[in-house]
């Protein structure tokens, strides 16, 4: 996946990505692989025998059509009906079903439609209205009940030209009808033979066609759901390895930094002093004053990452730990930051609850928490006007607080290291402070997360557990 990040030039912060796209790739193909051959064989299962089908069609009718003849011309009924309105048809039909010719071209009908094993043989006018139907359950001179359905058809077999139709369902049962002209003098249409048929086949095949798609989606669903846990186990353990990795590394700064920290800080203390000694000594405004008071100030700067390198690994000591008022702790800060936030480009928003929401914290390193997010927040809009908005809900035994500024946002390919201690993308930064957030809020059983869109903002969302209404815990 790598490898193809690189050939296609992805962006490295959507290589992460890949993983999950080529595994929904793979089960696409599976579906693919596994459904495409039986749709087409169904396919062409159905186009062979609907081709077959019409052309078995086909030919019934023409039989039924030389079955009916009488003397080698149509019906007499057909020719008496021939030029009447559509309305004295129906009359002349109506009387018609009360005489033996009917009952014996009835019977006729019936009989060739057993003999060729139709679902259904009727005759009809050229109007559509039945003169009779094999089966009986249409009397002479009503509606035919497909007229609208296949009305193209219809006028196909009225123009001279045998027609059939598409296989459909009618009350669940697949099928297909033909229409054919009954013909006089060779060019004048007097009526109209049709002929349906529904084998069983049909049905079986439809079923199956059912059960094909019922076993793809349940298919679909398995491998998807093996997907998803696939891919939630994949990202479990890469985030274990990652936590893995970042505790090793602390851990390793904690134990150099406990041993060198005294060795550090004892130079330090005596250049310190040294330096304020020599500042004393000279003139105030003079170079050497100035020179000293650098290196004072560069003396502090380095004690201060001492402390911060130590408290990477300190674990948190119960006996600092209190209940802490969260959204009184943060205002507090809010209003600490924005007291030194340069001129009036940048505004301070907050969104805090009236009731008090309490953690188990050491107040001092949950101070440092939220003052080490409000700087970055207001650093990351130097020389732009914006906002930066602080919020605190209270849910289900946690606390969400919520730092968000309008700033220049985090390039996609820095965005996965900044918790990484010594990262730094500030021209005087440490690269500790994120580093440091993160240990105090995994140490309070907490989680931090960034998102970040480069040129629009960051969002940075601390989760802590509340503490009991005793205060001994988590609630």
């Amino acid at each position: 996946m790598i490898v193809l990040g690189r050939l296609f030039k992805i962006p490295s912060g959507s290589r992460r990505r890949l993983p999950a796209l080529g595994l929904l790739l793979m089960v696409l193909l599976l579906l693919l692989l596994f459904n495409v051959p039986i749709w087409r064989l169904l396919g062409l299962m159905e186009r062979s025998l609907e081709s077959t089908l019409s052309e078995r069609l086909k030919w019934s009718a023409h039989w039924i059509q030389d079955g009916l003849l009488e003397g080698g011309r149509p019906p007499a009924v057909l020719d008496l009906l021939q030029n009447q309105p559509r309305e004295r048809q129906a009359d002349l039909l109506d009387v018609f079903e009360d005489t033996s010719a009917y009952a014996a071209l009835a019977r006729r009908l019936t009989d060739l439609q057993v003999n060729n094993e139709l679902d259904q043989a009727v005759l009809l006018t050229t109007s559509g209205l039945v003169v009779a139907d094999g089966r009986r359950s249409q009397p002479p001179g009503s509606d035919y009940r497909f007229a609208s359905i296949d009305e193209q058809q219809l006028a196909g077999a009225e123009a001279l030209m045998g027609s059939a139709t598409a296989l459909y369902e009618i009350e669940g049962r697949p099928y297909k009808r033909y229409y054919t002209p009954m013909i006089v003098d060779g060019h004048t249409v007097v009526g109209v033979v049709g002929v349906a048929i529904s084998p069983a086949y049909l049905a079986e095949i439809n079923r199956l066609r059912s059960r094909v798609w019922v076993q793809s989606i349940v298919g679909s669903l398995l491998l998807l759901l093996v997907a998803v846990s696939v891919w939630r186990l994949f990202g479990s353990l890469v985030s274990m390895e990652q936590r893995a990795m970042q505790s090793a590394r602390v851990e390793a700064m904690g134990a150099l930094a406990g041993g060198v920290a005294h060795e550090l800080r004892n130079p330090l203390s005596i250049v310190r002093v040294l330096a304020e000694e020599i500042r004393g000594e000279q003139p105030a405004g003079s170079r050497s004053a100035e020179n000293a008071a650098d290196i004072i100030s560069e003396t502090d700067r380095l004690n201060e990452m001492v402390s911060q390198f130590l408290s990477l690994s300190k674990p948190p000591d119960p006996a600092d730990t209190a209940l802490v008022d969260v959204g009184a702790e943060l205002g507090r800060v809010v209003q600490l930051v924005s007291r030194g936030a340069a001129g009036d480009t940048i505004s301070f928003e907050t969104d805090l609850p009236a009731d008090p929401a309490r953690v188990r914290a050491d107040e001092r390193a949950l101070r440092q928490v939220f003052l080490n997010l409000l700087l970055n927040a207001m650093e990351a809009m130097e020389g732009r006007t914006g906002v930066v908005r602080t919020t605190l809900r209270e849910r289900r035994g946690h606390v969400e607080i919520h730092v968000t500024d309008t700033g220049a946002g985090i390039s996609p390919r820095d965005l996965p290291r900044v918790f990484e201690p010594f990262f730094t993308t500030k021209r005087m930064g440490t690269g500790l402070g994120l580093a440091l957030t993160r240990g105090i809020v995994e140490n309070l059983g907490g989680t931090i997360e960034i998102e970040s869109e480069q040129g629009r903002g960051t969002v940075v969302t601390v989760v802590l557990p509340t503490a009991s209404p005793d205060g001994k815990g988590a609630a």
